[in-house]
């Protein structure tokens, strides 16, 4: 389900919601970015009302017990590519490969790492020392 929404404080502020069913179940990423970039264009208003939009994901389930789907066909190097992608990102490090519709740089609304509090509790390194 993809959605967008405007002001709350606002009377008759502009929501807009969009729910897509993928025909069966899967993991590829490019799949489902692809139907979200349907979705919100779909939802669309030239207008300054919306501010604030969403992707939810429901009826997650473990790959071993998705049903199959006897008319659906997937891309055979799917599994691969991703793999690929996968092993690149885990020797590189994250958000080394990504998908090109994620864009590129810092973005507006990710989180502002100054601002955040110190992780004593689950991080040795920052475990303050008294001298």
């Amino acid at each position: 389900m993809a959605s967008a929404h405007g002001s709350k404080c606002k009377p008759n502020a502009s929501f807009a919601s969009r729910t897509a069913r993928l025909s069966f179940a899967i993991n590829d990423h490019r799949v489902i970015a692809a139907q979200a970039a349907r979705m919100a264009e779909a939802m669309f208003e030239p207008s300054p009302g919306l501010y604030e939009c969403g992707v939810m994901l429901e009826g997650l389930e473990p790959e071993s017990r998705a049903q199959q789907d006897l008319f659906s066909t997937r891309d055979p190097r799917g599994p691969v590519l991703l793999a690929a992608m996968d092993g690149l990102n885990s020797r590189f490090g994250r958000q080394t490969l990504r998908l090109g519709s994620e864009g590129s740089g810092q973005k507006p609304y990710d989180t502002k790492r100054a601002f955040k509090s110190p992780s004593w509790t689950t991080r040795i390194d920052e475990i303050p020392v008294a001298r």
